[in-house]
């Protein structure tokens, strides 16, 4: 009974950031791989605590050690451009907070057999709900700036600094479990409304900013007027410097760019409204007939497209969702 316990607060926190996922960003094998790292985390946690020996006395040692590996699973679903926003990211998050804590508990019950149920519940709500969002805190720091190459290491070296705190402080404090609990809940509960709601609005703002200018330009391509926009002229400048198969292989991919683009954001609106994710046939073969494109034209017609093309962390996910 003791071992369910400690698995039911973690699946439950990460259920209901699920459900707040009114656009359907998250992968549930992406989900499933993250609660994975998590439970892993444990594992190279301790391996590391026990290396340093004496020194993992100190009060900072445990939540340095563990939200920099904690940390780390982010860091991979960003560089495997997996996660594009605040709220998959925090979701993916919580998810690696939830394994971690459920070994952690696992490993808790077994040193102290005998400890009451209700006192195994309160401490499993309290660290599920510490380690989820102390993930969740990395997490939306590492996606901020996830598109850029230049300081993304010294970011992963910042990012978790606010949940060691936090985490410290969790260890520290001498309070009754259930107020240390109920802080714990409020905090972090506050914390991913706020993030929750600015991200939603910040992903409509982007919608709407987009998606008028991606079906006009669509609408321009398939009419026949794609010299006439801002778009085609900035192409028609640029031809010269290419030979006449580049160029056209670039029109082809810019037109991908825009149908994969479109399609996703469709996709999205459709999630938030609750109607069903349509996925047809072909967007797999477009996707990889885009990055056959990208990979034939060079690195330079790619750099010459950036004013049209992004090659950013969103641009990336969008092409990779309809995969």
């Amino acid at each position: 009974m003791l071992y369910i316990v400690t698995l039911l607060p973690p699946i439950i926190f990460v259920l209901l950031l699920v459900w707040l996922d009114s656009f359907s960003l998250v992968k549930t094998s992406m989900l499933i791989s993250s609660f994975v790292w998590g439970c892993f985390s444990v594992a190279v946690a301790y391996l590391c605590i026990t290396i340093i020996g004496k020194w993992s006395d100190n009060l900072f040692a445990a939540p340095i050690i563990e939200e920099g590996i904690k940390g780390m699973g982010i860091v991979i679903l960003i560089r495997m451009r997996k996660c594009a926003f605040f709220i998959d990211a925090a979701i993916y998050g919580a998810a690696i907070g939830a394994g971690f804590s459920f070994i952690e508990n696992i490993v808790y019950i077994y040193y102290n057999p005998d400890m009451l149920l209700g006192t195994m519940l309160i401490r499993g709500f309290g660290t599920a709900i510490m380690h989820c969002g102390c993930v969740i805190s990395t997490a939306t720091l590492l996606s901020w700036y996830a598109g850029s190459k230049n300081h993304f290491t010294i970011l992963y070296c910042i990012a978790p600094i606010p949940a060691i705190v936090f985490h410290t402080i969790y260890n520290a404090v001498t309070i009754q479990p259930i107020l240390l609990l109920l802080v714990t809940i409020v905090s972090i509960s506050l914390w991913t409304i706020l993030l929750f709601s600015y991200n939603e609005k910040s992903i409509g703002k982007w919608m709407d900013d987009e998606l008028s200018a991606e079906v006009t330009m669509l609408t321009a391509l398939k009419q026949g007027h794609f010299s006439a926009s801002k778009t085609g002229q900035y192409m028609l400048s640029i031809k010269e410097q290419f030979a006449p198969e580049c160029y056209f292989d670039m029109f082809c991919y810019v037109r991908l760019y825009y149908e994969l683009s479109l399609a996703s954001k469709t996709n999205m609106m459709r999630a938030e409204a609750g109607f069903p994710v349509i996925k047809n046939k072909d967007d797999a073969d477009k996707v990889n007939e885009f990055y056959i494109l990208r990979k034939r034209i060079g690195k330079t017609a790619v750099i010459a497209l950036s004013p049209i093309i992004k090659s950013d962390q969103l641009a990336s996910w969008k092409i990779n969702s309809m995969a």
